[in-house]
């Protein structure tokens, strides 16, 4: 049972700062009941935005990741990418995320490259050549 005295403000904005409230679905869904209903409302529509920006996230992983295997790359999935990757989709909507990391060994990343500008992408930054890779 939650606490009955909570200063709701704070909660939400502490997990606004720090990129959490979608997570907050699984207390609201749990502690509905005896939560002030503006507070599930928010987190509910918080969650449910979230869940359609990370389906999208998904599906451009799909496609990137197939452009990469068509032209022979293997990508490795991180952080966030990973979990759209290998979470159920009803729990998709759980972490915040803005962006996919997806990292290729060095041998592949113009292939790698080539393969996500034929689908549209572009690159904006780019590192310079000796920082690239490891140093030994």
């Amino acid at each position: 049972m939650p606490p009955v005295e909570v200063e709701w403000t704070s909660v939400i904005g502490l997990a606004n700062q720090t990129l959490t409230t979608p997570a907050l679905i699984d207390f609201v869904d749990q502690f509905a009941s005896v939560l002030p209903e503006d507070v599930c409302t928010y987190i509910r529509q918080i969650h449910r935005r979230n869940v359609l920006r990370n389906d999208r996230l998904a599906s451009q992983l799909e496609e990137a990741v197939i452009a990469m295997n068509g032209q022979g790359v293997t990508p490795v999935l991180l952080k966030g990418a990973a979990t759209l990757a290998t979470a159920p989709v009803e729990r998709r909507g759980v972490r915040l995320m803005s962006d996919l990391d997806i990292m290729v060994v060095p041998d592949e990343a113009e292939r790698a490259v080539a393969a996500l500008g034929a689908i549209g992408y572009e690159i904006h930054d780019q590192a310079r050549p000796e920082s690239r890779g490891m140093s030994s």
